[in-house]
């Protein structure tokens, strides 16, 4: 990921995700979005605690094969982020060949769909960029519908009945595991600036 796109994002996703069809398409995935609460001069981010989702697609059409993803999306809009809070559907296509092993920039074909929501946008204000490691092989060309919504179990195991929007918003103190992901994107972040 560029050092200048972590600086300038208002939040990052982490999402893995596993999909594969014959003729008729299915993936699930998982994952967490935290947001930037602040950032001092010397790209030293403050992030909130994690807000965990989960990602399910169906479609139908031509494909065949199998490919599981893990990706980091780079959220550029505070709407961007909490849309991850929230029930969310899309439609969309798949079109591609995907043979990966290996780094890819932006979400590989059939990974989610070429829906506006995970790929880059000519709109800044809603644009979102895709970092993704992909592993096998799909060749697919079909519609689907994507579902993203909050993981309820998750989340409420882990801050009870706080709204989503406040632990996003930093009112909840996040944990202290996170501490080394949180230190790795400031590192990031401070390559802009030499």
């Amino acid at each position: 990921m560029k050092p200048g796109i972590v600086n300038a994002c208002e939040g990052l996703a982490f999402v893995k995700a596993a999909k594969g069809g014959l003729g008729l398409t299915l993936a699930h995935g998982h994952g967490f979005v935290i947001r930037k609460l602040d950032q001092d001069r010397h790209a030293n981010s403050r992030w909130s605690a994690p807000v965990y989702f989960k990602v399910s697609q169906l479609g139908l059409g031509a494909a065949v094969g199998y490919e599981s993803v893990e990706s980091i999306l780079a959220l550029m809009s505070y709407h961007s982020v909490v849309r991850f809070t929230e029930e969310h559907k899309v439609m969309g296509t798949d079109l591609g060949l995907v043979t990966t092993d290996g780094a890819m920039s932006g979400v590989p074909a059939g990974t989610f769909g070429t829906s506006n929501h995970m790929d880059v946008q000519a709109d800044n204000e809603h644009a979102v960029f895709a970092y993704s490691q992909a592993h096998g092989l799909l060749a697919n060309l079909s519609i689907n519908g994507t579902d993203t919504h909050p993981d309820k179990d998750m989340n409420h195991k882990l801050y009870g009945d706080a709204p989503l929007a406040e632990v996003l918003g930093g009112k909840v103190p996040t944990f202290q595991e996170l501490t080394p992901l949180y230190r790795m994107i400031s590192d990031t972040g401070r390559k802009a600036l030499t």
